[in-house]
């Protein structure tokens, strides 16, 4: 018995702005047309994976081809159908996706007007704080803050989950961005899979404008210690805490160069 043949049919190419695409079809039938030919048999004489087309200097690659019984032929005829494109064969190479910017305030406490973070932003100074009170019998007011959320989009062949999660809620110990040591503080990395072997993650850093280090109000077990009373505005007493010290809610840092992003 003859082994089936493919013949082609129909050949047609098509372009848009990402790649051009070829499209092949055929009949599959033994030479003599009589007897049935199988599924694997119709699959075995079409194009295989190795297979290349060039069409106008381009070189194009498979990827994919089908096969399928004529209705009513008994199995006797098949359709086929190969498809080529000139786009890689393999994952897209690592690459930068998107990088963003917002920029923003978050209301603080303060209870002393400071204009500067603290010398040593992993672990400030508890010398009390001497800028103008602010509080009104220890209670502080909210201060804007000014912040600068980044985020940035790469691609990666796995999803980082074990260097994401050694590296969020840690501060940069050294320059990352532009943005000097102590200054960013890494919140976290969404992750999504893309591809077979590629994720897409976004991560998203914060700057803060006194390196994230907030004011505390200290006191003992009577509570907040308190200065002696004064006379404020419209002759209204009033006292202030009088040990206001920096402290730094995210003491760890980390090296965010170990995220490999591409910026």
């Amino acid at each position: 018995m003859a082994a089936p043949v493919a013949q082609q049919t129909s050949f047609e190419v098509s372009q848009d702005t990402e790649k051009d695409t070829i499209t092949v079809n055929y009949i599959i039938k033994r030479p003599s047309g009589v007897d049935p030919v199988t599924y694997e048999e119709a699959l075995q004489v079409m194009p295989d994976e190795s297979v290349t087309y060039t069409v106008v200097g381009r070189t194009v690659y498979l990827k994919s081809r089908t096969v399928s019984a004529v209705e009513n032929s008994a199995l006797r005829v098949w359709n086929g159908t190969a498809v080529w494109d000139n786009a890689p064969t393999s994952t897209p190479a690592l690459s930068f996706v998107a990088r963003e910017m917002n920029t923003s305030t978050t209301g603080v406490d303060f209870w002393r007007a400071e204009t500067s973070p603290p010398a040593d932003l992993s672990n400030p100074a508890q010398t009390a704080l001497t800028g103008t009170p602010l509080d009104a019998n220890g209670e502080p007011i909210t201060v804007q803050v000014p912040q600068i959320t980044f985020t940035v989009t790469n691609l990666k062949p796995d999803s980082q989950y074990g260097i994401i999660a050694n590296l969020v809620g840690r501060r940069n110990s050294g320059s990352f961005l532009n943005i000097a040591a102590g200054y960013l503080l890494f919140t976290g990395g969404q992750s999504r899979r893309v591809n077979t072997s590629q994720y897409e993650i976004t991560y998203t850093f914060v700057y803060d404008w006194y390196g994230h280090c907030r004011q505390v109000a200290l006191g003992d077990s009577g509570g907040i210690i308190m200065g002696a009373e004064t006379i404020g505005t419209g002759g209204v007493p009033i006292r202030h805490a009088t040990q206001v010290v920096w402290k730094q809610p995210f003491p760890a840092t980390g090296n965010f160069t170990a995220l490999g992003l591409v910026t």
